[in-house]
């Protein structure tokens, strides 16, 4: 298993400067939720493909995630692997190839083909129908100010 921060990648993806711009801002704590970061390209590459999930999570296993169930939505939500992140990864209750659970709310899951059926389950729907962000509860397209902060991304 080799665990590396994201800012040790040359030319990372698209999802990964998001999640880095939205951290450094202050606008996420734990990570942004698949259809987010899937839903956001058509903003910061309108040129490219909107990625599946399947490839969505291999290009995270490429990179280094991480993984929890975000109790403020109740959704599952990707972050980026730090420093601090490291120095306690011996603590997370799981690592399927390099991407860290950090909770017990994958317990089940044993692999990465597994992670990948069981977010195809849960969040397929939502990208098919536009709906990228879960806001007061409900999925919708994203809000005006989600737009502005994934523009501000790529400037």
């Amino acid at each position: 298993m080799i665990i590396m921060q994201f800012e040790m990648v040359d030319n990372p993806p698209y999802w990964c400067r998001l999640l880095r711009h939205f951290e450094k801002r202050g606008y996420i704590h734990n990570g942004l939720t698949i259809p987010f970061l899937i839903g956001a390209r058509k903003r910061i590459e309108p040129q490219e493909p909107l990625l599946d999930i399947r490839d969505l999570i291999i290009s995270i296993n490429e990179v280094g995630g991480t993984v929890l169930e975000c109790s403020n939505i109740g959704e599952f939500v990707i972050g980026t692997i730090d420093t601090e992140t490291l120095k306690y990864k011996s603590a997370y209750r799981k690592c399927i190839d390099n991407i860290l659970i950090t909770d017990d709310s994958l317990d089940m899951v044993n692999n990465l083909q597994e992670l990948i059926y069981r977010f195809e389950q849960r969040y397929q729907k939502n990208i098919d129908n536009y709906e990228y962000s879960k806001n007061h509860g409900e999925w919708t397209d994203f809000t005006q100010i989600e737009r502005t902060r994934i523009d501000e991304s790529y400037r």
